[in-house]
């Protein structure tokens, strides 16, 4: 909105960055803060309205909802059907499915970002550090190690599973450290790369002894390696951004200006000549450089432009349903799924 305090000649944000301070050439001083944040995760979305307010709309349900706060909210996220609020003094965490009952719990600091996984979720501040609560509020651990500077965290530098933690150590880029979730403990030894790792994403599907981590380096290289026993394999170059599937082993990369979907990454493990089949790349020209994949759940990938766009594509369902298959052990319905599409790339996963 226009402002009566002439050219703005500087700016600063409050840590959390929900509030901006604006100094005047006629020497007024304006404020601000943001709204109409939006988040969303299969058929919920949530937006931002007022300073303490949000709107939630269930495009099944055909329903919608206004949540006030007494406080001013800081960080929203959403995703695995639950809703975690942050304002600057509580966390409320809702269950979709039934919003009027949150489990609410006092804060000791500014809480920096936020990140979920299916069964636990991840609060960082400057007080305490890394907390890791399950979905009734109950906090599992305080993950830490020596060198951890939780200010720096950020969500391409951490991630989360359901067992597993990892961080990039800023003592030394080149290190991923990996933590347990149930206790806080460092696993074993870190994963070690030969260039410095910029970003990070854990998978979520599987167990912890099939747990994979994807990095990109500072040469925008794209690896994997398992974080148990790591083993660092190339699947791509030039890569922007990257995420996981929340329900199959499926990963997504913007690569060279196209999103590229390896089906079955782990391939490169078993039969190199294989991944190649198990990839597919999905042209997105009016995306440009510099887009980054918001995320990636079902068969949607959600990329945001560097104008703040967003923009999602559809890939097919088909790799998800044989995911769930194999992990049933439903061996006689996966092979004929694959009979029934004539797809060589499930062939191939």
């Amino acid at each position: 909105s226009m402002t009566d305090s002439g050219s703005i000649v500087s700016l600063s944000w409050t840590p959390d960055g929900t509030q901006v301070a604006a100094g005047g050439a006629n020497g007024a001083v304006c404020f601000g803060h943001v709204v109409d944040r939006q988040v969303e995760w299969e058929h919920v979305q949530v937006t931002q309205t007022e300073e303490n307010a949000l709107h939630v709309i269930d495009v099944l349900s055909d329903t919608s909802e206004t949540l006030r706060f007494r406080d001013r909210v800081n960080k929203i996220a959403l995703g695995y059907g639950h809703l975690v609020v942050v304002t600057t003094s509580q966390g409320c965490l809702y269950d979709v499915q039934n919003l009027n009952t949150p489990i609410m719990f006092d804060l000791k600091d500014i809480v920096n970002f936020v990140l979920l996984c299916e069964k636990c979720f991840v609060m960082v501040d400057n007080t305490t550090g890394i907390q890791v609560y399950n979905y009734e509020g109950t906090v599992l651990s305080h993950p830490k190690y020596s060198g951890l500077r939780s200010d720096c965290l950020n969500g391409s530098s951490m991630s989360l599973s359901n067992d597993t933690i990892a961080i990039i150590d800023r003592a030394d880029t080149k290190v991923v450290r990996v933590l347990d979730v149930s206790n806080g403990k460092l696993i074993g030894e870190p994963i070690r790369h030969t260039q410095e790792v910029t970003e990070i994403a854990l998978e979520q599907y599987g167990t912890p002894l099939d747990r994979k981590l994807a990095l990109i380096d500072s040469n925008r290289d794209l690896y994997i390696t398992p974080t148990h026993r790591p083993e660092m394999a190339k699947l791509g170059t030039m890569a922007e951004s990257l995420a996981w599937n929340d329900g199959s082993g499926m990963l997504a990369s913007i690569t060279d200006d196209r999103v590229s979907l390896w089906l079955f990454p782990d391939a490169v493990y078993v039969d190199k000549d294989l991944l190649p089949q198990t990839k597919e790349s999905i042209g997105m020209g009016e995306v440009g450089r510099q887009g980054r994949i918001q995320s990636f759940v079902g068969p949607r990938v959600t990329v945001r432009r560097l104008d703040g766009a967003l923009l999602t594509f559809s890939v097919s369902p088909y790799p998800s349903v044989l995911y769930q298959l194999c992990t049933h052990n439903e061996w006689e319905r996966a092979i004929r799924l694959c009979r029934f599409v004539k797809d060589s790339r499930l062939w191939a996963c």
